[in-house]
């Protein structure tokens, strides 16, 4: 396991070789709404030359109904800068093997999602952890909705930040001739 996205060289098991020079950065939260959503929003939007993206969340099976109000909410927020429609439809996808497998990046928001992971899959040893919390483990825990919108746009800032270094880190590179299209 790495820390933090600054970390650099990367093994590739069999299952998880690039071809065609294309790669997937996969990012994992708990319930896929929220921190993974926008963490595969903002990295798609900078449309990075063969870099596919998704995200997942280790417990999105069984709390998607409850997330619902929260898809709105990050929706909105990833709206506001202009980045939502590099978000995907749906939310609630749950972590599997098989998206593991066809990840060359793999991304835990934070230690509880590292672990939460390692026990529903086999995860490479090169996987990447933020320490990027979720409102539930914040402190405090944001009380009303203006505190949760403030939590959200720290969020967002921290995200941005984790995914730069990802991006130089991993020597990522936008598609010759794009411009940025998002606002942060």
């Amino acid at each position: 396991m790495l820390t933090g996205a600054h970390k650099g060289g990367q093994t590739e098991s069999a299952s998880r070789i690039c071809y065609h020079n294309a790669m997937t950065v996969h990012f994992i939260c708990r319930g896929n709404v929220f921190r993974s959503i926008i963490a595969e929003a903002y990295l798609r939007s900078l449309r990075l030359k063969g870099v596919d993206v998704l995200s997942s969340g280790t417990v999105a099976a069984k709390e998607k109904s409850r997330n619902e109000e929260n898809h709105y909410r990050v929706r909105a927020m990833l709206k506001r800068h202009g980045i939502e429609r590099f978000a995907k439809p749906a939310y609630g996808e749950q972590a599997t093997q098989s998206l593991i497998d066809k990840s060359t990046i793999i991304v835990c928001v934070n230690r509880r999602v590292y672990e939460e992971c390692s026990k529903l899959v086999k995860l490479p040893d090169d996987v990447v952890v933020w320490n990027v919390a979720d409102i539930d483990e914040a402190e405090p825990v944001p009380a009303t909705a203006r505190d949760r919108e403030q939590f959200l746009e720290k969020t967002y800032l921290q995200i941005v930040d984790e995914i730069t270094k990802l991006v130089q880190a991993r020597q990522l590179q936008k598609v010759k001739g794009e411009s940025e299209q998002h606002v942060s």
